[in-house]
């Protein structure tokens, strides 16, 4: 299990409890060391938790940033009007860590897996390369490209 995966589960259960509401928008910024440098696909198991925890599938995606400059921010268009955001930033030197926000019609939770002392504790990978779908790997791939939002479904 990854901690991105075990996050997510922990964030579902808090949701089934009902104190935020629906959930209306997420922003996770994601750093990633240098050896899981692969930035698109990191961003691909961001986008999968967004969507994951907002529900609605994802109608368009943007992407800012480059490969080469070591950062991408993705915004994200999902069905209903619900929004998210993924920061993906290349640290050469460092643990990995994720900051997450998550905005409910009721509440707020926050996550940082860095000031929580968890980065260097748990020895877990953030994300798993055999997990992301290759159809919003060739999305954010598209939207780099052409620097223009890619329309899904």
């Amino acid at each position: 299990m990854t901690y991105l995966t075990r996050l997510t589960e922990a964030i579902k259960n808090e949701l089934a409890q009902g104190r935020l509401g629906t959930p209306v928008y997420v922003r996770i910024v994601i750093v990633a060391s240098s050896d899981h440098g692969h930035l698109v696909p990191v961003s691909v198991a961001g986008i999968q938790m967004v969507q994951e925890l907002l529900g609605p599938a994802i109608d368009e995606i943007f992407v800012a940033g480059s490969v080469e400059s070591g950062n991408l921010s993705l915004q994200l268009h999902l069905q209903g009007g619900r929004t998210g955001q993924v920061v993906v930033i290349l640290k050469r030197e460092g643990a990995p860590g994720a900051d997450l926000l998550l905005v409910g019609n009721h509440g707020t939770l926050r996550h940082d897996l860095a000031e929580a002392g968890l980065a260097d504790e748990t020895g877990e990978r953030l994300w798993s390369p055999g997990s992301v779908r290759a159809e919003l790997v060739e999305a954010v791939e598209e939207s780099l490209r052409r620097r223009t939002p890619v329309r899904l479904g």
